[in-house]
């Protein structure tokens, strides 16, 4: 609601402002002295190639050719905004349903007036959700047709909120053609590039104040890959190496990360070359986590030094410390010193462990995690993944209300 009070008084404003000019223009031509006007062919066919053409400016070839391309450009925007107005996304209610052989929903829109316009959805605006519903529940290969409508209609009470968009106006006066949409529990943005220029852009389902294209955050997915891979190089890894494909969590500033495959490997170790072919998530979590295993001491010291990460000239070392916690997230403390100790134990049962023949003991070992607030990530889990309340209180599991109710709970047993 406040999104159409704010684009009527904009609306309004504008108009007003438009309306002032012309009376201020209408204002000068009363003044002048009456004259005889003729000619209405010639007088729109220059106006068209002076106004709309541009001719006139392109005697500055490069500030005109500019001016006009710029001129075309309102043009362009000004149509795209009509028809941003005209074909535009509303909620409504759903007002009257008629079933039959032209079956129909009558809609009250949101915020309309009483009586201003009828609008209603008929059979083909139905079809434009019924289609994804016959597929979603019987076969991804299975098409809607009209006899299906009567499947949908029943689902549909008075007083219902429903997401439509306007099709075209009806064939009787005052009444709008309606499609039905299903409003989108995820919104994304896409930026299409082609030559190193943005080709097309879309900012999500509802963008009219919040573009999300490029004003939202978002992770960087699978574009970090050839990052996290190209700094491995650098740092002493080789694209041969063995990384861990295994399902495990990471711990980052002291909260849990657990990485998810969107396919599944049948590799538990796998080498970086594989992981960059075949954009293994797992693996790539992995090695970003232990990127800097293969340098030494002063490798490691180099590399902070070249990042501003390392204790400046002068600088004290409360100072120091203060600067890293506070803009970085970095912090030591007694529980880091005993996980680092805990990492060098285990490092240094290797040898033991590999002569001795008890490998598989060394893999199970290495794999495991310095106990430091695991009863707190346990809990977590469960609060992330909505199976457990901020409180502590536990959230209804029946499946009948939550459909991926069985999902959660595999994948808390997983990360468990």
């Amino acid at each position: 609601m406040t999104r159409q009070i704010i684009f009527i008084l904009t609306l309004l404003l504008t108009l007003g402002i438009f309306s002032f000019t012309v009376y201020r223009l209408y204002s000068f031509f009363r003044i002048t002295k009456p004259f005889a006007i003729g000619q209405w062919g010639k007088r729109f066919e220059v106006m068209f190639r002076v106004a709309i053409g541009q001719t006139k400016i392109f005697r500055f070839p490069i500030a005109g050719f500019i001016h006009a391309l710029v001129f075309w450009g309102f043009l362009v925007i000004t149509l795209g905004s009509i028809e941003m107005v005209i074909d535009d996304f509303h909620f409504g209610r759903v007002k009257e349903v008629v079933p039959g052989f032209v079956p129909k929903v009558v809609v009250a829109m949101v915020g309309a007036s009483e009586g201003e316009f009828q609008s209603f959805i008929d059979d083909k605006g139905l079809m434009n959700l019924l289609s994804p519903l016959v597929k979603f529940e019987r076969q991804a290969w299975a098409e809607a047709s009209r006899t299906d409508i009567q499947y949908l209609l029943p689902r549909l009470r008075v007083g219902d909120l429903i997401y439509v968009s306007v099709r075209e106006n009806g064939p009787v006066a005052k009444t709008v053609l309606l499609d039905m949409e299903r409003y989108p529990r995820l919104q994304g943005g896409v930026l299409a590039t082609r030559g190193g220029m943005i080709r097309a852009m879309i900012g999500g389902m509802d963008n009219s104040f919040y573009n999300r294209a490029i004003s939202a955050r978002r992770p960087m997915g699978s574009v970090v890959k050839p990052l996290v891979y190209t700094a491995a190089l650098q740092l002493g890894w080789s694209n041969l190496d063995a990384l861990n494909n295994e399902r495990d969590f990471f711990i980052y500033q002291f909260q849990p990360y657990f990485p998810r495959p969107d396919h599944k490997s049948p590799y538990k170790e796998i080498s970086m070359t594989w992981a960059g072919v075949n954009s293994e998530n797992v693996a790539t979590v992995w090695l970003l986590y232990h990127l800097c295993d293969k340098m030494t001491p002063a490798q490691f010291r180099e590399v902070v030094d070249n990042l501003g990460l390392g204790p400046a000239q002068d600088e004290a070392e409360s100072g120091y410390q203060q600067r890293i916690r506070d803009g970085y997230g970095v912090q030591v403390n007694d529980a880091t010193v005993h996980e680092v100790a805990f990492e060098r134990a285990v490092a240094e049962l290797e040898p033991d462990l590999v002569f001795a023949g008890r490998v598989n003991d060394y893999e199970t070992i290495s794999k495991l995690h310095y106990g430091t607030n695991f009863a707190q990530y346990l809990k977590r889990v469960d609060i992330d993944l909505g199976l457990e309340g901020e409180d502590g209180a536990e959230v209804d599991d029946s499946a009948a209300h939550d459909p991926d109710f069985f999902n959660k709970e595999k994948e808390s047993g997983l990360r468990k």
